[in-house]
């Protein structure tokens, strides 16, 4: 097995037991049909915050699944001996052809996502457009878990092709600010906006902390990003201003 060392990045012995076991679950099911399995997102880049981030992995596979090893994979990872120690696992499989031809309409294989707070969902595959910023954060900052680096298998995402999906987010967070389970507080709508902001700008794609830390340094005078950092550090739960927030979301949109 191809596997890849847990030491270049600090995970807690919690965080480190989840992954060693997720990884090999899935590669006892894919076996030589897998490529690699990747950490990506809030724990990859050091920025995980209990009860709030996600665990993000990214799986290639050589080629597209049968319908058998996706049903494997659905029965194995909605069981409820592996818990995940994050808010929740969200799980994207993906094919070789994908990540390195980036065909105008890319798909998917496989997806779960799950969590103590809501319902397993499953997809067996189709049409993602959005993949593409899954795919250029994981070429950037992710973490193999498995097989060789991720910018070693996905190719270089281009600028052009990300702007709207990005710009796009903002959009998606804007629809759901203040929902109860999305985005109670109103913060996440803000720190995803800063991240959209800095990428539009810079071409840098960063964690919703850094994206917050660079428009505090470089666009001051954002209070309301102050106070949604405060709630991503844990130092405040006060909800957020609607129409503050509202405002910046504005300005973030107008810069993508």
């Amino acid at each position: 097995m191809r596997e890849a060392s847990h030491d270049q990045i600090q995970l807690k012995p919690i965080l480190r037991s989840y992954l060693y076991q997720l990884t090999e679950r899935i590669a006892n099911i894919l076996q030589d049909r897998l490529v690699g399995i990747y950490l990506f997102g809030s724990i990859a880049v050091d920025d995980f915050r209990p009860g709030q981030s996600d665990a993000d992995i990214l799986v290639v596979t050589d080629k597209k699944l049968a319908q058998r090893l996706k049903d494997r994979l659905a029965g194995e990872l909605r069981k409820g001996d592996l818990a995940c120690p994050a808010k929740g696992l969200d799980l994207i499989v993906t094919d070789l052809r994908c990540v390195t031809k980036l065909p105008l309409h890319p798909t998917f294989e496989f997806s779960i996502s799950k969590g103590e707070e809501w319902e397993t969902e499953i997809e067996y595959g189709g049409v993602y457009e959005a993949i593409v910023l899954d795919l250029a954060i994981c070429r950037g900052s992710g973490y193999a878990l498995f097989g060789p680096p991720p910018n070693e298998v996905i190719a270089p995402i281009p600028h052009d092709l990300l702007i709207p999906i990005v710009r796009e987010t903002i959009v998606w967070h804007r629809k759901r600010l203040f929902d109860p389970f999305h985005d109670p507080y109103g913060h996440y709508a803000v720190l995803n906006a800063c991240r959209a902001w800095r990428f539009a700008e810079e071409r840098t794609l960063c964690s919703k902390t850094a994206g917050a830390e660079w428009v505090i340094s470089r666009h001051p005078g954002h209070e309301i990003v102050r106070k949604a950092l405060d709630i991503r550090l844990g130092r405040s739960t006060r909800k957020l201003n609607r129409a503050s927030v509202q405002r910046f979301l504005d300005i973030a949109e107008s810069k993508c």
